[in-house]
């Protein structure tokens, strides 16, 4: 029942008010982004919204690295390190990859109107793929590949070589 607010500090220059209480959930994408005075700036607020404030956060960098390098507030990263969850990259989950890939292939040939399926070379190709962009990368692979066949097509791994330009 309280607000759940989104910030990705990649994308602006953050700062933040630790005088005006805040409630509800603050979600910091991106945190490692955050320059020194704007990390003080989140330690002060977590300090002085303790009761009405929860934070959660999200980082592509390993926070901890970043403390032992002085490049990121230790007081910061004690605060928020509470309860980490560390989600590995999709290349060390290889197995979910055809989960996704089946998934995504749903919902293109729903948003498209179509009937594609993919071959098993395709799909051994796909799994054995170094993915860069993670999860959103499969996504948008299989969206555009659904988007750009024929009506009623079966998707084999040359299919994907314009979108995948890199070897496997």
């Amino acid at each position: 029942q309280q607000p759940f607010t989104t910030i990705d500090c990649s994308q602006t220059e953050t700062s933040f008010d630790a005088a005006q209480p805040i409630t509800g959930t603050l979600f910091l994408k991106n945190i490692h982004e955050l320059n020194r005075a704007a990390q003080a700036q989140v330690l002060s607020l977590i300090n002085h919204n303790t009761q009405s404030l929860r934070i959660m956060v999200s980082s592509s960098i390993n926070l901890f690295t970043l403390v032992q390098k002085h490049a990121f507030n230790q007081s910061l990263f004690y605060k928020l390190n509470a309860t980490p969850i560390e989600i590995p990259s999709i290349n060390k989950r290889r197995y979910d990859i055809p989960l996704l890939v089946n998934h995504f292939l749903e919902q293109a040939n729903k948003r498209y109107g179509k009937s594609i399926s993919i071959d098993a070379e395709a799909m051994r190709f796909l799994r054995n793929y170094q993915w860069t962009g993670d999860v959103a990368h499969i996504k948008t692979i299989i969206d555009t590949a659904v988007k750009n066949v024929s009506e009623a097509i079966t998707l084999r791994p040359l299919d994907f070589g314009q979108y995948l330009p890199e070897k496997c």
